[in-house]
């Protein structure tokens, strides 16, 4: 790992530019910052960082938000919502 000059840990790049491993980055909403977002991107990290909390957001999904009544389902239930 190499320190670059925006304080970001990244992987060191082999002599065809490509990265010697695969690399992930992971965060809570402190780090959802678009320089951030950009710094990444930039390198080509694959990231998830949680969104800060949003009213605006939760009331457009509040009904994504409640849980079912009864025993949990051994199956992943998925629900999603599209916003544009």
């Amino acid at each position: 790992m190499v320190r670059t000059g925006q304080n970001c840990y990244c992987p060191r790049s082999t002599a065809n530019g490509q990265s010697e491993k695969e690399v992930a980055f992971r965060a809570d909403a402190a780090f959802a910052k678009p320089e951030i977002y950009e710094a990444l991107e930039e390198r080509g990290v694959k990231y998830a960082i949680r969104m800060p909390a949003n009213d605006n957001l939760e009331r457009d999904i509040a009904e994504l938000l409640t849980r079912p009544v009864g025993r949990p389902s051994h199956k992943p239930v998925v629900w999603s919502k599209g916003f544009l």
